[in-house]
């Protein structure tokens, strides 16, 4: 059984699915500043990084990931994540006596959130945020004219229920178009 596949989309956007432990995980290899950003969506995967860290380690020692890349000519050693893969900080406790709760807190390591606000800009989530949406309604698109071209009638409930679903990613895109574009100024307070 196989336990990796793939849909490449473009040339710079790869849509990936991978098989760990029994469950399948959807990741996607974008092109940007010439590397390979290696994302995955899953929200298991985004809000516990030590999970994450371990698939995404077997991932890049796949055989079959390795074929894809070759054959895509892509390099391995371009292909970075958009999760921060490094080695979790150990919890230093205070040593004292004083068994002080606010002295714990304050070593424990930080929290996924706020590593994820320390590594990305407004600006690149919401990149990466219009990326997944354009996929989508791409996809969505897609259905649609072979819909179409299979002689669905356009007044047909599924037909309209999938132009629905195009319309929103369209209307969320220029949303969030619009909305990065007068935040621009004030991101850095924001953050």
């Amino acid at each position: 059984m196989l336990d990796f596949e793939f849909e490449i989309i473009d040339e710079n956007t790869i849509n990936l699915r991978y098989q760990y432990g029994g469950e399948w995980l959807t990741f996607n290899l974008f092109l940007r500043e010439g590397d390979w950003i290696l994302h995955p969506f899953q929200g298991i995967l985004l809000q516990n990084r030590e999970m994450c860290r371990l698939v995404v380690t077997e991932l890049l020692q796949n055989k079959t990931f390795h074929m894809m890349l070759a054959k895509q000519h892509i390099p391995l050693s371009s292909v970075r994540s958009s999760v921060d893969l490094g080695q979790p900080a150990a919890p230093a406790y205070d040593s004292g006596d004083r068994g002080d709760r606010g002295d714990r807190r304050r070593n424990q390591p930080q929290d996924e959130i706020s590593d994820f606000i320390q590594e990305h800009s407004l600006e690149s989530i919401v990149e990466l945020e219009l990326e997944l949406l354009g996929r989508r309604k791409a996809l969505y698109s897609e259905i649609l004219q072979r819909m179409f071209m299979d002689g669905v009638n356009p007044s047909d409930e599924e037909f309209m229920a999938i132009q629905n679903i195009v319309r929103i990613y369209s209307d969320a895109m220029n949303r969030l178009s619009g909305d990065s574009e007068s935040s621009n100024q004030d991101s850095r307070r924001r953050w």
